[in-house]
């Protein structure tokens, strides 16, 4: 065999046995942190008697944002996801969605949406600290459910 080919063969076999050992222990460094999944209160409004609830729900893959509006007895949920990259201390949405429903046309509208782009985040107790990239505002939620 040339050395060439040897040579080739040896950084072959040194990628895989990287992808093997070392690349799993990389993996383990980038991986979500598990407290981060479940149900956030990001806000609640109390208005003219109606009521917004706000939440962010965070799962393995996918990020979704659920509003429900309530006006008296009618109640109106919209929802709308978006896949996710979910890493130790950043949540990358991958696409912007809306959706917008309504009770009846015209009447108790609800809209939901879900914005490209990174956050950094922190989870602290039952409190979810985000950060948007580009900005130095921070906005905490409330964890309701894992």
């Amino acid at each position: 065999m040339t050395k060439s080919k040897n040579f080739l063969l040896s950084c072959i076999v040194a990628m895989s046995l990287f992808g093997f050992t070392g690349g799993s222990a990389l993996a383990d460094a980038t991986a979500a942190n598990p407290e981060v999944y479940g149900s956030w209160e990001l806000l609640t409004i109390e208005r003219a008697g109606m009521t917004i609830e706000l939440t962010l729900i965070i799962n393995a893959g996918e990020i979704i944002s659920s509003n429900t509006c309530s006006f008296q007895d009618y109640s109106v949920l919209a929802e709308v996801s978006s896949s996710a990259v979910i890493t130790s201390d950043e949540i990358r949405v991958l696409e912007s969605k809306k959706v917008l429903k309504e009770h009846s046309p015209g009447f108790l509208r609800c809209n939901a949406s879900v914005k490209e782009g990174n956050m950094q985040y922190q989870v602290a107790g039952d409190k979810l600290v985000l950060t948007m990239e580009g900005r130095n505002e921070t906005v905490e939620l409330t964890r309701i459910a894992r």
